[in-house]
């Protein structure tokens, strides 16, 4: 597991200038794996990412974007020739961008999201050959701009 923050947004209401303190400004990420041995010949994996990135100018601009993901993967081998992965994997993007002034306001939201499901098997034929082989299905949801 990892993470990381920063934390400017602590000490920009410090700011003396006025126009400063009412910004804001900030980003995090975390990541984070597992791995679990469920039998002989078989493991399963999961990981997962979270990430947001903030900035605010005065509430006149602002621009907000994050992923989450995630990742469950199973790996089973069948003997010392084949083996597979069996992969469900989701990612969930979104940002929004706002610009406040007087004569124009603009808000500009997206969204993308996916499931996917992937099914990998590498078949060693010899020693100087590897057959890989398998299906990859995605399903896109997407909300465009505006």
């Amino acid at each position: 597991m990892s993470g990381r923050r920063t934390y400017a947004d602590v000490f920009v209401p410090l700011a003396k200038d006025s126009s400063i303190r009412n910004n804001k400004l900030y980003f995090y990420d975390y990541n984070a794996k597992f791995n679990y041995k469920i039998g002989e010949k078989d493991n399963i994996y999961v990981s997962g990412y979270f990430g947001r990135d903030y900035l605010s100018l005065d509430q006149q601009f602002g621009i907000n974007w994050g992923n989450i993901t995630g990742t469950l993967r199973w790996n089973h081998i069948f003997n010392s020739k084949l083996f597979s992965n069996t992969s469900f994997i989701y990612s969930d993007f979104d940002y929004n961008i706002n610009i406040n002034n007087p004569s124009n306001d603009l808000d500009i939201y997206s969204k993308i999201r996916d499931l996917n499901l992937k099914q990998e098997f590498q078949w060693y034929a010899g020693s100087k050959h590897a057959v890989r082989f398998g299906f990859n299905s995605t399903y896109h949801k997407i909300r465009p701009g505006m």
